[in-house]
């Protein structure tokens, strides 16, 4: 069981992060401050740093947070088929595409951020890590339902998984951005139907 000094220092890191990400939002990365982020989280600067070592690496922990990979890995760990499993996995992305519609600046900014910052930056290898997982998550559903022979044969299970992947984003792109998709069941339907139908008709194509 957590000490009390490790539940308070659990919920200052927690107020820290949420206040945080509400100053990047508003501000974008370039301009906002520590003193900024100490402010609308009530507490000094010099206690920010007893978390988080540079504004950087507080940007980096409210990105990665915003992901929520522990949501997914939940979803695949129970006893379903790998086509339940996937199906819960896009709900569950079409959910937090909704609430990445409402944070898309802070979304965008990251992206912004990590590509100024180049192949060598601390944010590239950020998202060369959670894309890992992401990928290894993909893949290993997908040789599941190979192996059960939910999807075809012919599949191959990490090029499949890239492809998932792009498709969300460039959905998610499109959605922030409000050029053209509604995010509605509509699109989730339609979503679904795609990959359902392509990943269990691999041998036609």
């Amino acid at each position: 069981m957590a000490t009390a000094n490790e539940v308070h220092l659990t919920a200052r890191r927690r107020e820290i992060l949420d206040a945080a990400r509400k100053v990047f939002d508003a501000d974008g990365y370039e301009a906002t401050t520590m003193d900024a982020v100490a402010l609308a989280a009530g507490v000094s600067k010099g206690n920010i740093y007893n978390y988080f070592t540079s504004k950087q690496e507080l940007f980096n922990q409210v990105f990665l947070e915003d992901q929520r990979i522990v949501d997914f890995q939940a979803v695949l760990a129970g006893e379903a088929t790998a086509t339940k499993k996937l199906d819960g996995m896009l709900d569950l992305w079409f959910r937090q595409l909704a609430e990445q519609k409402r944070t898309c600046r802070l979304v965008l900014e990251y992206w912004a951020t990590a590509a100024r910052e180049g192949r060598e930056g601390e944010m590239t290898a950020t998202f060369q890590r959670m894309y890992g997982q992401w990928r290894t998550l993909v893949t290993e559903l997908l040789a599941q339902g190979i192996a059960s022979g939910e999807f075809s044969a012919d599949l191959d299970p990490s090029m499949a998984a890239s492809l998932i992947m792009a498709l969300g984003d460039g959905v998610g792109m499109e959605a922030m951005m409000n050029i053209g998709l509604a995010v509605d069941e509509q699109l989730l339907a339609g979503i679904k139907k795609w990959i359902f139908s392509t990943l269990k008709k691999a041998s036609d194509v």
